[in-house]
């Protein structure tokens, strides 16, 4: 962000802050997306200091992420614990994942018979 091309904005410093601001907030969500299956819990000032933001902005971040069902969780105020709830595949979810797997397995199938069509399937046997 040290491009002269920043200089040309008005009020450059300002424009900087501002965006490194919302990277920080984007990457905390961007983590949480991630890895909010992994953890039973978070604490909320080891996520702000992780992210280097205030500890108001990784509540508000995280609480609009529960208000618009982003993220299964729930903050505990007086612990400033942020807790995951598990959820459960949905029936749509299940039939797509088995469909995937089907689907990978046709494709493997298919591959094995092109190089037997093909006369590569001893020459590349593992």
């Amino acid at each position: 962000m040290n491009a002269k091309v920043w200089d040309l904005f008005y009020q450059a410093d300002k424009v900087r802050d501002m965006i490194s601001a919302k990277i920080q907030e984007e990457s905390l969500r961007t983590y949480l997306f991630r890895y909010s299956a992994i953890y039973d819990s978070l604490s909320l000032n080891s996520l702000a200091t992780m992210f280097e933001i205030s500890h108001r902005l990784a509540h508000a971040t995280i609480s609009k992420m529960i208000i618009n069902e982003e993220l299964m969780a729930s903050l505990d105020e007086p612990t400033q614990i942020v807790v995951m709830h598990r959820t459960e595949p949905t029936r749509l979810q299940s039939l797509a994942l088995q469909l995937s797997e089907k689907v990978g397995s046709l494709v493997e199938n298919n591959e094995r018979i092109m190089e037997i069509k093909q006369g590569n399937y001893f020459f590349n046997k593992s």
